[in-house]
């Protein structure tokens, strides 16, 4: 499993593909080829209840033609009268009886069917045309009693060994009862045996060459072959006569010589015998091997063929997939080119190849901003450290300035001067927030120190809840504002100055600050500049004004991006300009 997981992405798919079709090829291999043997059985059943059928209809034929025999030959002589005078009629008629009866028994073997015939009184009189066997004559007169005690008028004997006419034969007898013409009394029975080779003959009426063998069973014996295959077959076939008789064909298996066989039993009435036939299993599984090979030639050619389109597919899928790795591994060893390959593609791959190279972009911008703001930073500091010293020094001296003031009872000059010590003493502090309320206290020292600098009146008003006055902000946040307020508005009118400082807390937990001033405000021109300014996305050090940029971006970069949190400039010329902004609810 490991090591699938650690393969390539095109042969993880090409081994998904293979692996898919061949798991579908398997379940359609054992499907046909079980189909194939079950074709294969069902043909050869075929087969087999065809010679089935063929016998018995053969047999049939046989043994009507010498039950047609029999009556004609009765019919058209004096036999039945014969048997009733037991052969005898006084001499003259006596030599005329012999004649006419061996007439008889020598023409009914016209029939090629027949061998001999025999008949037999019922008071024991005896004349037969196949000899005088007492092994065979004692054999009738048994099945002359069966007959009578029976009331059957024929029957059909199973096949026995005997001698008839001095030879040694296996025969069958067909028994049948004769009664008087003019009586109708039963005067005793008829014996035509059965020519064996004529019904054997019957057996491979079937062409089917040596795959198909067939056999006559009756008690568990064979006849009409002479092999082993029917012998043992016939001893298994035993069990199921019954159940022969009442169902034909009737289909089951056998075993001979290690060997297994497919056979078809049909009863055959007339001779009261099992007609089977049978077909060895290999013969069957041969020809469904064959079928099977077909099948599996197929398969072989249809695999080869998955295979390869399997390649194409996978290498087509995964094209795009090893070229966006390749293009993360040159990410991963700091090189940031895009990728040129599959950008074209119109589906998902091309567009996560897209997707890759629009990041690759936003990262090399992100990595630029990044530098340029540690740059910034790196400066601001070294600039930070050159300007302590100057905050110090200015903040001793203007100690000193105080002290002069008060000895030489000049009180505007410890005014200032203190003032400008709590300004440079808030400037030096490390903290980089401060309360709102610190940081109206260092503009209300700034406006102290613009009023005794500047002409004219300059008023101050501070309008700050208790609730925005403890919210924390940026520590110069305001004065810059402130400033702006006092050398581009109220510095510049002739109308006494006037700056508002309005800080109040929504419901929504925001601190809303504004600064107004009735100054000259800012012409149309310089506001739409301004305001294109705090559109753009960051400070850009080429703008050297201006203290209202600088507190715009340093709230974009503290509070977010949003328009929420930057400034909001509102002037009309010769009236005052109004600058709002906003702060988030505090953590």
């Amino acid at each position: 499993m490991n090591r699938y997981r650690k393969m390539p992405m095109q042969r993880r798919i090409l081994w998904t593909f293979v692996l898919l079709v061949l798991l579908i090829l398997t379940v359609i291999i054992t499907m046909l080829t079980a189909k194939t043997i079950g074709d294969e059985n069902r043909r050869y059943s075929a087969i087999l209840q065809q010679a089935c059928d063929q016998i018995d209809a053969r047999l049939e034929s046989i043994m009507g033609d010498i039950r047609y025999t029999s009556s004609t030959y009765l019919l058209g002589s004096n036999i039945a009268d014969y048997m009733a005078n037991d052969f005898y009629a006084g001499r003259k008629e006596y030599v005329e009886t012999l004649r006419n009866l061996r007439s008889n028994t020598l023409s009914v073997r016209i029939n090629p069917n027949i061998s001999s015939i025999t008949y037999l009184t019922d008071t024991g009189a005896l004349y037969s045309g196949a000899g005088y066997n007492t092994e065979y004559l004692a054999y009738m007169s048994q099945i002359a009693q069966q007959l009578r005690q029976s009331g059957e008028k024929y029957l059909v004997t199973p096949a026995y060994e005997t001698t008839i006419n001095q030879q040694s034969v296996t025969t069958v007898t067909y028994a049948f009862r004769v009664a008087s013409p003019y009586t109708l009394k039963p005067v005793g029975c008829g014996f035509i045996n059965v020519d064996i080779k004529r019904l054997a003959q019957s057996f491979s009426v079937l062409s089917v060459g040596e795959t198909v063998g067939a056999f006559a069973m009756q008690n568990g014996r064979s006849y009409f072959s002479a092999s082993e295959t029917a012998s043992a077959i016939a001893a298994q076939t035993l069990p199921y006569e019954d159940e022969i008789r009442e169902t034909s064909p009737f289909e089951f298996h056998a075993k001979s010589g290690g060997e297994s066989y497919l056979c078809v039993a049909r009863w055959n009435s007339e001779l009261s015998v099992s007609i089977v036939s049978y077909v060895p299993m290999a013969i069957i599984s041969s020809q469904a091997m064959n079928g099977i090979l077909l099948y599996l030639f197929t398969v072989v050619l249809m695999l080869a063929v998955f295979v390869v389109l399997s390649y194409f597919m996978a290498a087509h899928v995964t094209k795009p997939i090893r070229v966006l790795q390749d293009g993360m591994r040159q990410v991963e060893h700091g090189c940031l080119a895009p990728i040129t390959e599959q950008v074209d593609r119109p589906d998902d791959m091309g567009d996560l190849i897209r997707g890759f190279n629009n990041m690759l972009t936003r990262l090399k911008q992100s990595i630029l901003r990044e530098y340029e703001s540690r740059d910034m930073e790196r400066k601001a500091q070294i600039e930070l450290l050159q300007n302590q010293i100057n905050p110090h020094f200015l903040y001793n001296a203007l100690n000193l300035i105080t002290s002069i003031g008060e000895l030489e009872d000049v009180p505007e000059i410890p005014q200032i001067a203190t003032s400008l010590a709590d300004l440079f003493r808030y400037n030096i502090s490390g903290a980089q927030t401060v309360a709102l309320s610190e940081e109206i206290a260092q503009i209300e020292r700034y406006i102290a120190i613009q009023k005794l600098c500047m002409a004219g009146n300059l008023h101050a008003e501070y309008h700050v809840t208790e609730a925005a006055g403890c919210r924390r902000v940026l520590k110069f946040l305001l004065q810059p504002l402130v400033e702006n307020s006092l050398v581009h508005g109220v510095g510049k009118s002739v109308k006494d100055g006037l700056i508002v400082i309005d800080a109040r807390v929504t419901a929504e937990d925001r601190l809303l600050i504004s600064v107004h001033d009735n100054g000259v405000g800012i012409p149309p021109e310089t506001l739409a500049r301004l305001q294109e300014r705090c559109a753009q996305d960051a400070y850009n050090r080429k703008d050297e004004s201006i203290g209202l940029l600088n507190v715009h971006f340093r709230l974009r970069a503290a509070y977010g991006d949003g328009d929420d949190y930057g400034l909001q400039i509102e002037s009309v010329e010769g009236e005052g300009t109004t600058i709002r902004f906003c702060l988030p609810p505090e953590e």
